[in-house]
């Protein structure tokens, strides 16, 4: 009997100890985030529902709600969570490691579930944005271009409420070798994008890092499309040309360069153009890889052209399995396409102001000292 009472205080006693370190540690944490929103207050209001923390590294903010200063809308977020190495770094942040001359081993911010309404200021700006650069580029479009977004309208037609946004980004510093891989999900509905990245040369140690430049390594980008989504968008987009849908992702892929150049960033020849009329016909997987033969210094990248990139970066892209031959690509200066005056208010983003229908905002002199209170 001895022994298992001896047990059971043993047993009680380490729960407590966990609890008050649980305790400790969220209190900590709570404080810490309260104190960094007060300070945001002149800019933008933050508000949550409820925290959570582990103590493995990781806490949880979840029903928040982001209401920027001078803008007309409030965005709203399921879960926010920050995942650390360790206990440390969830209490105390940068400061222990930036003490020790070292990065946190890894880390990783994933938001779930960020809540943007089609008749919203957000999207329909960006909509007309896009709108208001492809007339300075003298590009005509309907809506269901390649360099178009979609309106509320549009979206109320397939019909769309709201879209339902996911973001994973972060990295993981390598084991076996001085390396660090950095990751980025992003999805919309069950459309996701998936990248992976590996840089060479970069050590833990602050001090190693400076005056070393990364070498590239690998790149993998999986993409894959909504069906749903893009069944509707192009039934959609084909009916308002008054054609079917294999005669609109013809005219889609053989869009002028500008407009390709303005959405992709890049000027895709007749293989890639063909492999992306696959894609939207079946709703596929696109899967891009790159591994250069050695690790690529990435100082010597702007000494490369755009369409030497491929062979450059030993890039192979594949449709739903099958390879693309002719990754061919190539660049445009779209600057020497805008008129001088309309480029500069697009470079101050005064464009994007007007749309919001809002001035530009004057420097906050001083930050008010207002409490939160959850």
């Amino acid at each position: 009997m001895k022994l298992t009472h001896l047990m059971a205080g043993i047993a009680v006693a380490a729960g407590l100890a966990y609890g008050g370190l649980k305790a400790y540690t969220h209190n900590q944490i709570k404080s810490t985030i309260n104190d960094t929103l007060d300070k945001a207050r002149p800019f933008v209001d933050i508000k949550y529902r409820s925290l959570s923390t582990d103590l493995s590294g990781s806490a949880t903010l979840t029903g928040i709600s982001i209401s920027p200063n001078e803008f007309p809308e409030i965005f709203m977020i399921d879960a926010l969570t920050l995942r650390g190495p360790d206990l440390d770094f969830l209490i105390n942040g940068f400061k222990n490691t930036a003490q020790r001359g070292e990065f946190p081993a890894q880390l990783e911010l994933d938001m779930r579930g960020l809540h943007l309404r089609t008749d919203g200021h957000l999207l329909e700006t960006m909509h007309k944005s896009m709108q208001e650069v492809g007339k300075l580029l003298q590009i005509e479009s309907d809506g269901c271009g390649m360099s178009s977004m979609f309106g509320y309208e549009d979206f109320a037609t397939l019909g769309y409420a709201e879209i339902l946004m996911n973001t994973r980004i972060g990295y993981r510093f390598a084991d076996s070798f001085p390396g660090i891989e950095i990751m980025f999900d992003f999805s919309v509905g069950d459309e996701s994008v998936k990248f992976t990245s590996t840089l060479t040369d970069v050590s833990r140690n602050l001090a190693d890092a400076r005056g070393v430049m990364p070498r590239l390594r690998d790149i993998k980008l999986q993409y894959r499309l909504d069906p749903e989504m893009t069944r509707k968008a192009v039934a959609y987009c084909a009916e308002k040309r008054g054609v079917d849908n294999d005669t609109y992702l013809t005219q889609l892929m053989q869009d002028p360069d500008e407009s390709y150049m303005l959405s992709l960033g890049f000027v895709p020849g007749p293989g890639l153009r063909t492999a992306m009329h696959d894609m939207l016909r079946t709703s596929g997987e696109m899967l891009i890889e790159a591994r250069p033969y050695e690790p690529l210094d990435l100082t010597q990248l702007a000494l490369y052209s755009t369409a030497q990139m491929p062979d450059l970066l030993a890039l192979s892209v594949t449709v739903n399995g099958n390879a693309v031959d002719d990754l061919s690509i190539s660049s445009l200066d779209l600057s020497e396409r805008i008129d001088p005056a309309a480029l500069k208010a697009l470079q101050d983003g005064d464009i994007w102001l007007e749309q919001f229908g809002i001035k530009r905002p004057e420097p906050v002199q001083s930050a008010t000292e207002t409490p939160i209170t959850q």
